[in-house]
């Protein structure tokens, strides 16, 4: 199912804007028009439409003209075109004509029909008139212009549709030749890596557009700043656009429907734009949604999907902005925007366009760190609004392809949304514990009984079912799989206290505690997920994890993954595994107590930098302490000295180590060896710990003949 709903980019039914929806019927209305009906104009608005529509002289020479210039088209034609003219009148003149109706006016007509004459022009008709081949033939082929121009149009709106899907394969074959060479080489073919490649890897793939992927600016505002591979993906698509929106509009003079050269050149722009827009849409959303079956497939992050989904949003709205622009300065020019106003389709085309923007400014990082449970109702809410206003907006003009495919995606993203809660369990009690004033530990039992359920690396959604904290709505958590002896059929989830919905649950349980005395509370929850790109660590011989507090719980998974394997397969050679764990305090060793137990049984080599122990002081210390400074950095606390004090059967040495300031990353990376194994490095932790491992690991690439690569976990979007 996941892999089909894609599928349906390419399947979609699109109609035609309202002049081509019938280019019979818009020649026939514009050949009448230059004729005096009566109505004092040969403008095409509403007001005068209403004139027209109610003069059956009208009547039977509009019918007359789609026979006659149809003749030798099908019926199916010519009555879609007779639908048009329906449509016309009773959306502007307010008055319907039923097709059979129409049809008979025109047999009628014939009996009183009469050549125009130049005079007819300005003398009102009192009778029906024929068409004049030669005076037909300017309108014919100022439409036949226009027609082809707006297909030209259709055409790079599916150019969209294509980059997207050609982007999409690409990155999909690259992860299946990726999966492919490491597990039928057992990875060997990835320990000595071309020059070239290392390049690309450092240069490109694994390197920020700049060094910090937070900035911030006027003391308050943050911004992200994307990887260059991102960057150079967005790249394309702007230049695409830009392409896309000017290029091939070419200008045809005179011309009966807009014979001003830039009148003409922004008309055929604003169709250029409403397509593009149009096309936008669907993808727009299929990049925002959780269950996109390309994260899995293309191996990519859900932060880079975010990424694009936000500037596939950004063109989208751009394109729709200049439509908008467009007709509103046409209407205006022509004197007739209160009447164009006052349509339902202007109307919800204004609604459409207003959202557009005001979801994009609510999804600046800034406006999410000031209110991110309002960004979370307002992004949720107006997309829903936006839907309903592009239905309204097109369902009298066409195009409704796009939108029908936009619904199906949000649906089916919805449905699938529901069955994970269901294949999690539904409704579950699970134990929220409060670890201290900021870290909160909720434990959650498998869907199945066993903890091999959920894979390494991923994250779930929680709603915590009760009234005061916010049973609606769902928050991403890493997924930690307990290795302790009474949680083998257990979850946990470990995050830090902010605003909203966390700060909510631990006033719950500040509440619990006053009550009962008791830290822990049982809360029901609904689970949903896993979610995240499913990424085997088996292609390097060494793996090195660098967290950062709570970054703690994700990367913890992917070792106890990596040691699972290594114990199942005992005659390959064993991955070596160092986890590095930096933290502010040893207060975080205590809640980790267990967890990190399983990996010194297992010959995991650790290393915990400890930043902000209230209890140290370094002028104070006695010899035996002053012995173990190293590089400013000192041994101390009865934790620490537990750690230093642990063996395993290996004799794997594990430090604690404790510092005066923040350690600098770049030293912990270089202190690694990686002249023997090829080596992965995975992140995970704030975005300031990951920007710097980052770069120290691309400095590491840079001068290495071993194979060296870096991944991170993280939920900055």
């Amino acid at each position: 199912m996941k892999g089909f709903i894609p599928l349906l980019f390419l399947l979609i039914s699109v109609h035609s804007l309202t002049i081509i929806d019938s280019i019979l019927a818009t020649k026939c209305v514009y050949y009448m028009k230059q004729f005096d009906w009566g109505c004092g104009s040969t403008s095409n608005s509403a007001k005068y439409y209403s004139c027209r529509c109610h003069n059956v002289d009208w009547i039977g020479s509009i019918t007359n003209c789609l026979e006659s210039e149809g003749a030798n088209d099908t019926s199916e034609y010519i009555d879609h075109a007779y639908r048009h003219i329906r449509g016309r009148c009773l959306g502007k003149g307010h008055i319907d004509w039923p097709v059979d109706v129409l049809k008979s006016y025109q047999q009628n007509a014939t009996s009183y029909l009469q050549e125009p004459t130049f005079a007819d022009k300005k003398i009102t008709l009192s009778h029906p008139i024929s068409v004049n081949s030669t005076g037909f033939e300017y309108t014919d082929r100022t439409f036949n212009h226009i027609y082809a121009q707006v297909i030209r149009s259709q055409a790079f709106s599916w150019g969209y549709i294509f980059f997207i899907t050609f982007f999409i394969s690409l990155a999909t074959a690259f992860n299946f030749f990726r999966i492919f060479i490491i597990r039928y080489t057992n990875g060997k073919h990835i320990n000595n890596p071309t020059s070239l490649m290392t390049k690309i890897r450092c240069h490109i793939v694994n390197s920020n557009l700049r060094h910090d992927s937070i900035i911030t600016l006027f003391k308050g505002f943050r911004f992200q700043i994307p990887t260059r591979l991102d960057t150079l993906v967005i790249a394309f698509f702007g230049i695409y656009m830009v392409l896309a929106t000017c290029a091939g509009i070419s200008i045809e003079l005179p011309n009966q429907y807009q014979n001003g050269h830039m009148w003409q050149l922004w008309d055929l722009l604003g169709y250029r734009t409403a397509l593009g827009a149009f096309a936008l849409i669907p993808p727009t959303f299929f990049f925002g949604i959780r269950n996109n079956p390309f994260i899995n497939l293309t191996g990519s992050s859900i932060s880079s999907f975010m990424f694009y989904h936000k500037w596939l949003a950004f063109g989208m709205s751009l394109q729709a902005l200049i439509h908008s622009g467009v007709w509103t300065a046409y209407t205006i020019r022509e004197g007739d925007y209160s009447s164009w106003a006052a349509d339902a389709y202007w109307i919800w085309g204004v609604v459409g366009t207003t959202l557009c923007f005001l979801i994009i400014f609510s999804s600046m990082m800034w406006f999410r760190d000031l209110c991110y449970e309002f960004f979370l109702i307002i992004h949720k809410s107006f997309s829903i609004v936006f839907i309903t206003a592009m239905w309204y907006h097109c369902n009298t003009l066409g195009w409704m392809g796009w939108i029908y495919s936009t619904i199906v995606i949000y649906v089916y993203d919805s449905v699938v949304r529901f069955i994970w809660i269901l294949a999690n369990g539904g409704a579950k009690p699970a134990k929220i514990t409060k670890l201290n004033d900021e870290l909160i530990r909720v434990l959650v039992e498998c869907p199945n009984k066993s903890n091999d359920y959920w894979y390494a690396g991923a994250f779930a959604y929680i709603y915590f079912l009760n009234i005061r904290t916010r049973f609606y709505q769902s928050h991403p958590f890493s997924i930690m799989k307990s290795k302790r002896s009474r949680e083998r059929n257990c979850y946990a989830f470990v995050f830090k206290t902010h605003k909203g919905i966390t700060n909510k649950i631990m006033n719950e349980l500040n509440r619990n505690f006053k009550v009962t005395g008791d830290r822990s509370k049982y809360i029901n929850v609904f689970v949903e997920g896993p979610y995240g790109p499913y990424k085997p660590l088996v292609a390097h011989e060494q793996y090195v994890f660098i967290a950062g507090g709570v970054g703690f719980t994700p990367v913890y998974s992917q070792a106890v993954d990596i040691i699972e394997r290594n114990n199942k397969n005992l005659k390959s050679h064993k991955k070596l595994i160092k986890f590095i764990w930096i933290v502010k305090n040893s207060e975080y060793y205590k809640f980790f107590k267990e967890d990190l137990h399983y990996l010194f049984e297992n010959d995991v080599e650790i290393e915990i930098h400890i930043t902000r122990n209230a209890s140290n002081n370094i002028d104070d210390k006695t010899e035996e302490q002053e012995g173990n400074i190293v590089n400013n950095f000192s041994i101390s606390s009865e934790e620490n000295i537990e750690l230093l004090q642990y063996k395993t059967s290996s004799d794997y040495y594990h430090k604690a180590i404790e510092h005066t300031s923040r350690p600098l990353i770049s030293d912990i990376v270089q202190n690694v060896d990686v002249s023997q194994h090829s080596t992965m490095f995975i992140a995970s932790g704030p975005s300031t710990l990951n920007d710097d491992v980052r770069a120290a690991v691309n400095h590491l690439t840079k001068g290495s003949r071993i194979r060296i690569d870096y991944q991170e976990d993280s939920f900055i979007f």
